[in-house]
């Protein structure tokens, strides 16, 4: 089975997500990207977890990036409605966390949008 290349957007809840992806040994994801504004803690989650990816510090750069399928939002929840909105158009999937977002009329909209879309 060919595995999901993700970018990981977010390493404080977002280093969790990352530990269970790498240790599981049949894991549905391979890591290519993780994006954090500190990239020192990048460096430090990827070092830890034995990855060889991409280091970001820039999630637009992420976006543009056409080696990823999927982003996993591990950011916090106000105005992240509008990341996703940015994923869906450059074609990415998206997996994120509760509370989705703060907004429920734009939480709401941007998952119109995403089946809209198809992702």
């Amino acid at each position: 089975m060919k595995k999901i290349r993700i970018g990981i957007v977010g390493l404080n809840f977002g280093r969790y997500i990352v530990q269970q992806i790498a240790k599981e040994q049949k894991a549905l994801f391979e890591i290519a990207i993780l994006c954090d504004l500190d990239t020192q803690k990048a460096r430090k989650t990827a070092e830890e977890n034995g990855l060889k990816c991409r280091i970001l510090s820039d999630y637009d750069a992420m976006l543009r990036d056409k080696g990823i399928d999927a982003v996993g939002l591990f950011t916090g929840p106000v105005g992240r409605a509008g990341m996703i909105r940015k994923a869906v158009d450059a074609g990415k999937h998206v997996m994120t966390t509760k509370p989705f977002e703060t907004d429920p009329g734009a939480a709401l909209e941007i998952l119109k949008y995403a089946r809209k879309k198809g992702i």
